[in-house]
């Protein structure tokens, strides 16, 4: 916009200046020979500026429908690294919210569900765009590819190494992954520096914060990650999120945050699981003020329902 405006006024001046004979040591037998002169040079500069700047536009057009193509393409591959189906589990309910803030994000996340175990993953990739959304692709495949070799802090160890060989410009990823017993509702959690996840007991009013030991994924070649367990009780809910819940800004720059992320969990405890998600980007939409948020939101809720009996039969996912 700078330019456009820029080079018009410049265009004016020089001929201004050569109009009234500041540029140009040059003689005119005549008043009109000037304006002849004039006419035709102003016309002349006036042809190849809207032309300079019709070429540039059109550049710059061309190159931003390229760039959307690839990010098109971008966002369907970062669709197939995600979910597809919210799995039925019985026992237990789940349900993802998942909001990019561009096309492609950093944020991503996992299920899997085996006849044992319930197998949850949220990684929150810094930085945005291309960029972030390579990295969340590189992180996804090597977390795929480490999973069942070990305990989970083998495994986040192992993806380490994969992050480590692809950031750039100190980029890391915060991940938590856990799974659970589906008989005992038994968790085994570990985390890469994420934020603590919530399990919010079954007379919805208690809440307790789970962050195991462990360090972002890319700085350190130990990111020294440890393991808890933690005893989930029917009727407990088990949420999972990134900080694009947390910092959500408002208008005047005021983060959402945690407190009111906490008692927002609280009175919305009767909901299902679905109608907690949808409720919660509601809030945050209406506390922003904004069309679009200014940070990818991931959150997956868990809800532990009855206990499993020994007979329990495996379904599989199937769309929500």
């Amino acid at each position: 916009l700078f330019f456009f405006c820029f080079l018009p006024v410049v265009v004016i001046l020089l001929l201004g200046a050569e109009y009234y004979g500041l540029t140009v040591p040059m003689s005119y037998p005549t008043a009109e020979k000037r304006v002849a002169d004039f006419a035709i040079n102003f016309l002349v500069w006036f042809f190849f500026t809207g032309l300079i700047i019709k070429v540039i536009v059109d550049n710059f057009r061309a190159e931003r429908a390229l760039l959307d193509e690839d990010l098109a393409v971008a966002q369907k591959l970062q669709h197939r690294l995600l979910p597809r189906h919210v799995p039925r589990v019985p026992g237990y309910t789940l349900h993802f919210c998942y909001i990019p803030m561009e096309k492609v994000g950093g944020d991503f996340y996992d299920c899997n569900v085996t006849e044992e175990q319930i197998e949850l993953m949220i990684a929150d990739v810094s930085g945005h765009g291309l960029p972030g959304a390579f990295l969340a692709a590189v992180t996804k495949m090597a977390f795929d590819y480490e999973r069942g070799e070990g305990p989970l802090p083998v495994v986040l160890e192992r993806t380490n190494r994969a992050v480590l060989a692809s950031t750039v410009n100190s980029n890391f990823v915060t991940v938590f992954a856990c799974s659970i017993d589906r008989k005992t509702s038994l968790m085994h959690c570990s985390s890469a520096g994420h934020l603590p996840v919530i399990v919010l007991g079954k007379n919805k009013r208690e809440i307790r914060f789970i962050k195991p030991k462990g360090k972002p994924l890319g700085w350190f070649d130990d990111p020294g990650i440890e393991e808890e367990q933690v005893q989930l009780e029917p009727g407990d809910r088990l949420i999972l999120y990134t900080d694009g819940i947390t910092e959500c800004r408002n208008s005047k720059g005021k983060i959402f945050g945690s407190g009111a992320f906490k008692d927002f969990i609280i009175r919305n405890s009767g909901l299902s699981a679905g109608l907690f998600c949808r409720n919660l980007i509601e809030c945050l939409s209406s506390y922003s003020g904004a069309e679009f948020f200014d940070d990818d939101i991931t959150i997956i809720v868990l809800d532990v329902e009855e206990r499993i009996e020994e007979g329990a039969t495996f379904t599989e996912p199937s769309p929500s």
